[in-house]
């Protein structure tokens, strides 16, 4: 079965960018008459202006199945200031929860120095809502402008992943020196989401694993986290029953190489929930075209089975080279059409 991408419109305001790293809450009985939440911050593989980061913005989006999503009117819920754009700041890595009958949202905040990515600094940003349409003003949870908040966090906050269990928050996200030395997973607590524990290490077994962007979940009583390796292109799967050793590491998806499939170039961050007595996987990726979210259930990460979002015709449209080549059948039609009218004088 061919794994066609969801469909998933990002905001009116800036349609240059496509669906990308998603983060999804569900809950069964419903909340704000809707099953399904996700967060996602849009993306595009090429070069857009001013600047590639400049729309990566958190948007929500509700479904009743998981696979019809509908995002809220006022999408993003964030955005950048002038001085941001100069400057070429960007937000990213949204993660989003329900605690206490609220969605919480959790985003980075990337400031750079003179436009470069080596020494910039990250804030860890937090919005609420209490019908997933209204959301509140920013609220700083980690600065790491700031040497005692490196202390607790060290030097970057990379896709953080946060759990609120046992009246607690867990909170485990990448930290690196640099985007391309070594790169670890480290776990910090807090009661109040403002205080935060001096971080620990994750240990990670059973496999090589250069840990990137991280998801995690807490269900069949162990924590589950979904980690992607992006210098080896790989999506696996880790458990733990302490929050902090994970195990049982599986291999899930690596980019498919396949013209068809909406991941043929690469895997990215992914998302799963429990629903209906499935896992949902909701996992990004893009063709070297074109970003977006796809749809895999499993009921034990042993086998992923691709459910179907976008029509076939609609995807080998839109996407890829049928994209190319739908343009090309089309202009060719109209090309031979306004000669047929021309020949016969109707024009």
């Amino acid at each position: 079965m061919i794994s066609t991408p969801l469909a998933i419109n990002n905001f009116s305001r800036y349609p240059v960018a496509d669906a990308y790293h998603p983060s999804v809450v569900h809950i069964s009985n419903g909340w704000n008459g809707h099953r399904f939440w996700m967060a996602q911050t849009p993306y595009s593989v090429g070069h857009i202006e001013p600047y590639q980061s400049r729309f990566e913005l958190p948007c929500i989006l509700y479904s009743d199945d998981g696979v019809k999503w509908t995002p809220i009117p006022d999408n993003p819920v964030d955005d950048l200031s002038i001085k941001d754009i100069e400057e070429q700041n960007y937000l990213s890595d949204p993660h989003l929860i329900l605690k206490n009958g609220v969605l919480e949202l959790y985003y980075r905040y990337t400031i750079l120095t003179d436009k470069q990515l080596l020494g910039n600094k990250t804030l860890l940003l937090r919005k609420t809502s209490r019908n997933g349409f209204d959301w509140s003003d920013r609220e700083i949870i980690a600065d790491l402008r700031d040497a005692d908040e490196v202390l607790i966090w060290g030097d970057q906050i990379i896709s953080p992943a946060v759990i609120w269990k046992d009246n607690l928050y867990y909170c485990w996200y990448v930290d690196a020196s640099s985007y391309i030395r070594e790169r670890h997973v480290r776990m910090t607590t807090s009661t109040d989401g403002i205080h935060w524990s001096k971080n620990v290490l994750c240990n990670l077994h059973d496999a090589d694993i250069i840990p990137w962007h991280l998801d995690m979940q807490y269900y069949d009583d162990r924590f589950q986290m979904l980690l992607f390796d992006i210098n080896n292109q790989i999506l696996a799967h880790y458990s733990s029953c302490d929050a902090i050793t994970f195990t049982d590491c599986r291999i899930l998806l690596r980019p498919s190489h396949k013209i068809r499939d909406y991941y043929s170039n690469s895997v990215y961050r992914a998302s799963s929930v429990k629903a209906k007595g499935s896992i949902y996987l909701y996992i990004s990726g893009h063709n070297g075209e074109r970003c977006s979210i796809g749809l895999w259930k499993t009921i034990d990460f042993k086998q992923l089975k691709p459910v179907r979002g976008l029509d076939l015709f609609t995807y080998f449209r839109e996407y890829h080279i049928g994209q190319k080549y739908y343009l090309i059948v089309l202009n060719k039609s109209k090309e031979y059409i306004y000669s047929v009218l021309k020949r016969w004088g109707i024009i």
